[in-house]
């Protein structure tokens, strides 16, 4: 993008203007634009790629008020996290909450120890959703991430 020349999509219908006008604002990279709000990508997806990270979450309706059952779905998702890990280790939680009125806030920790089970995960998402929670606001939804595998470590 050119300085001084700032132009704002917020929505994907507001690309749909005509390519040249996007290449004018944004350079090459406006007929990425123009092809991506179309649902056009060459780019080629290898499904047999090695994994860097592993993740669950789960979306609750209605909206979770109730603190103590918010520590309970943590647990069930650092369960599917360890499954997930296959005996691999991980140096990294990344704890994603949504509330009620889909605002997202995000907190990691990286650790000392590489962690792989169940109890390891869970200590460090409940740390981090203590620190991180409105008590005065109900969840939609919680993440759990084994955002770093150690290297040599795969996930396949």
């Amino acid at each position: 993008m050119r300085p001084g020349n700032t132009v704002f999509i917020l929505q994907c219908p507001a690309a749909l203007r005509l390519k040249a006008d996007l290449i004018q604002h944004f350079g090459k990279v406006g007929s990425h634009y123009y092809n991506i709000t179309r649902g056009i990508d060459p780019r080629g997806v290898n499904p047999n790629r090695i994994r860097k990270s592993v993740g669950a979450e789960k979306s609750f309706f209605p909206d979770l008020g109730d603190r103590q059952r918010m520590v309970t779905e943590l647990g069930v998702i650092a369960a599917m996290v360890e499954q997930r890990l296959h005996s691999r280790q991980g140096v990294t939680i990344t704890l994603k909450l949504k509330y009620a009125d889909y605002q997202q806030i995000t907190r990691n920790r990286t650790v000392r120890h590489p962690f792989s089970t169940t109890a390891e995960i869970f200590q460090v998402a409940v740390d981090l959703f203590n620190a991180a929670l409105d008590p005065e606001r109900a969840v939609r939804l919680f993440g759990d991430y084994n955002c770093r595998v150690l290297r040599g470590n795969p996930l396949h």
